[in-house]
């Protein structure tokens, strides 16, 4: 829903409110219906009924751009946190949620499921694992808009934080968000609150739910990462540091990491792994992959917040080029260990998958990379990251080249996924016993 909202509501495109709002419906409604297929057929009609309360409570969020006013005569600055009969229209809002949970749980009852899964929290070490993938689908499109906000010079485009030009970032009105580079900004933020909710929910689940006190410690420090990740943010903004920005960008993918290694020692193939030992093979190559991305992402981050700012940019972007060799050697030896781990371990079919997908990421990285950095080689010097006060003088940023970088950088991001899960993924089980 929050995809089909950034989508309907990009600047510049003006589509009709009831076009709009029948995208975002669809998308809840597809969502929904299809995740409720899991449940058992006879609760799918009450669970949904639930499920569409919690979206539509997530979605106030968003709903608090709608209902912000903006004062007469303003076309940037603050909006005012009210407008007539706003809780009326919060409770009409939650009302809808509900309406649409229902609908999409009867329409649920009509999808074939010969196993439907056993509901929460019967079987809660099942849960865990899916609340997990969430909190990764969650981040992955977090990296998408950071990436499009370093692309597009967008990150200073916005003066304060954690406000939005003095207002609560969940009452910036919409209409003052038509200038690309501020909407690009502000649903950056909102799409890192989400997340931050996110992680938190899965936090209180592993207390709950998980037995293990490392796994409890580890979810506490996931939740620390992305808080400290969103400071990072607004000193990124306060300070208008480029170095700060660096830091930023590379604990974002650092992040990423560790929700996928959440993942994985929270799935069902982790718990049946104890009595195997580890994998050696795929351990060292799948870790080299992930220590040498890890030094890449750093490489890359550096010359995209440098870029015009330092003018030993260029050696690190040609730095970063070279070393992408040692990155797809390490990314084939990885593969090729996934190939080799043996049928009766509960991990060969997900290391298998994430091996082949693997190499395909890999294909289509080095593309775009050849793509990317032609595109930013052949690029005029725009100089220093506009500031909100300069954004009607910034010069236009060239939608090849930041659709280039930005699909370079999300594809970067699924590659160092698959990495870090066959990393964490290798290293369940006993120690091999010396020969």
């Amino acid at each position: 829903m929050w995809w089909a909202w950034f989508f309907t509501h990009l600047p510049g495109e003006h589509l009709p409110g009831t076009l709009s709002l029948a995208i975002i419906t669809v998308a809840a409604l597809a969502g929904l219906a299809g995740t409720l297929a899991f449940a058992p057929r006879a609760a799918r009609v009450y669970i949904g009924a639930i499920a569409g309360l919690f979206a539509a409570i997530l979605n106030l969020t968003v709903l608090g751009s709608f209902l912000g006013k903006t004062p007469d005569g303003m076309t940037q600055g603050v909006g005012s946190p009210g407008t007539p009969n706003a809780a009326l229209v919060v409770v009409g809002f939650l009302g809808a949620g509900v309406a649409l949970g229902l609908l999409a749980g009867f329409l649920a009852q009509r999808l074939r499921r010969s196993d439907p899964i056993r509901g929460f929290p019967g079987d809660a070490s099942n849960w865990l694992a899916r609340m997990a993938l969430v909190g990764v689908a969650a981040t992955i499109p977090l990296l998408a808009l950071g990436g499009l906000v370093t692309s597009t010079e967008s990150g200073m485009a916005v003066p304060d934080a954690p406000t939005t030009y003095g207002s609560s970032m969940f009452l910036y009105p919409i209409e003052l968000m038509a200038h690309p580079r501020i909407f690009l900004e502000h649903t950056h933020r909102l799409f890192g609150a989400l997340v931050g909710l996110v992680t938190a929910i899965l936090g209180v689940m592993v207390f709950w739910l998980d037995a293990r006190a490392w796994a409890k410690r580890a979810a506490a420090g996931i939740f620390l990462l992305v808080v400290a990740q969103g400071v990072l943010g607004m000193v990124r903004v306060e300070r208008n540091d480029p170095w700060v920005g660096i830091v930023h960008g590379v604990v974002a993918q650092v992040f990423l990491g560790f929700m996928v290694a959440q993942w994985v020692w929270l799935s069902g193939a982790w718990r049946r792994a104890g009595e195997h030992t580890r994998i050696a093979a795929l351990k060292r190559f799948a870790g080299g992959l992930t220590h040498a991305m890890i030094l890449q992402l750093i490489l890359g981050a550096t010359f995209r917040h440098l870029e015009g700012v330092f003018k030993g940019a260029t050696h690190v972007l040609y730095t970063h080029a070279a070393f992408a060799i040692v990155v797809a050697l390490m990314a084939v030896l990885a593969a090729g260990a996934a190939s080799r781990v043996t049928s009766d371990d509960p991990r060969a079919p997900g290391t298998r998958r994430a091996g082949r997908g693997l190499l395909i990421v890999l294909t289509v990285q080095l593309l775009l990379g050849v793509g990317a950095l032609i595109a930013v080689l052949s690029s005029p010097d725009r100089g220093p990251v506009p500031t909100a006060e300069r954004l009607d003088q910034a010069a236009a940023v060239p939608v090849t080249e930041a659709l280039l970088t930005t699909a370079h950088q999300i594809n970067g991001a699924f590659m160092f996924g698959l990495a870090t899960f066959l990393y964490v993924s290798a290293w369940r089980g006993k120690k091999p016993i010396a020969q």
